[in-house]
């Protein structure tokens, strides 16, 4: 179901809109698997024995979830954020310019990686304590969802596509929530509160790069701008952190070093 639920969008615009069109999305598709495979799937290769093993204490258990949430968005959000403003520089020097195309369909796929993010950390409580089957069904009515949506959009191509598959797993989110609230008692304004230093760091970085962009993309090329944004976002991101959350920031370092 997982396969087919990440894969059914590039089958439905293979078979309706060609090997042309496929080429471009593929290119907006890969950028989002790497980026999901290294902030997404690599932590939660770490978390989940850690989750497994607290399945049966319950306070404990919450609390080192919202702390894994929490700490995976301090990565996940300012990055994926960063990625879609600066999307078709990363076309640019990464594939080259007849790739450019691709640059608006990886600016909502990599959008929906925040949300790809909420749903990966959900599945893995569930299957940490032993709720296997409440996620086959999230899955189940993930894949309805997506292949409805794409099936319907795939007429106005990639684009819409790509908006497609992000709703159809913007839809389930709630539905995992409410599981997750049934199943192990979880805080929704707990959980939120998570997103509330990540998400208004990455606001301020977001500002940051965009003004950043509008002056140097006159002057500079492609991979000037990309380079300097990114530095300049990082060092916007770690500020506001440090002045909004000095607590939040000093517990991330304290990882990082751990790690």
């Amino acid at each position: 179901l997982t396969f087919l639920n990440e894969n059914s969008d590039t089958l439905l615009i293979g078979y309706f809109l060609g090997d042309f069109c496929l080429g471009y999305y593929a290119i907006a598709y890969r950028v989002f698997q790497v980026l999901t495979q290294l902030l997404v799937k690599t932590i939660t290769q770490v978390t989940f024995p850690a989750l497994s093993r607290l399945q049966n204490e319950s306070q404990r258990l919450l609390s080192a979830f919202y702390q894994i949430v929490q700490h995976a968005n301090l990565a996940t959000i300012p990055v994926f954020l960063m990625v879609v403003l600066l999307s078709q520089e990363l076309v640019l020097v990464v594939f080259g310019e007849q790739w450019l195309p691709s640059s608006s369909a990886m600016q909502v796929l990599t959008c929906s990686g925040i949300v790809y993010s909420v749903m990966t950390f959900n599945k893995s409580l569930l299957i940490a304590t032993g709720q296997p089957l409440w996620q086959l069904k999230l899955e189940a009515l993930n894949v309805v969802f997506n292949i409805a949506s794409c099936l319907f959009a795939v007429r106005w191509g990639i684009l819409a596509v790509a908006y497609a598959y992000a709703v159809s797993d913007l839809l389930v989110v709630p539905i995992s929530l409410w599981v997750l609230k049934l199943t192990v008692c979880l805080s929704l304004e707990e959980y939120l509160k998570r997103f509330l230093s990540p998400f208004s760091c990455a606001v301020a970085m977001v500002i940051t790069i965009g003004v950043t962009k509008y002056y140097l993309s006159v002057e500079l090329s492609s991979y000037l701008v990309l380079i300097s944004c990114t530095l300049i976002g990082v060092v916007s991101y770690v500020s506001c952190l440090l002045c909004l959350d000095p607590g939040l920031f000093k517990t991330a370092l304290k990882v990082i070093k751990l790690r």
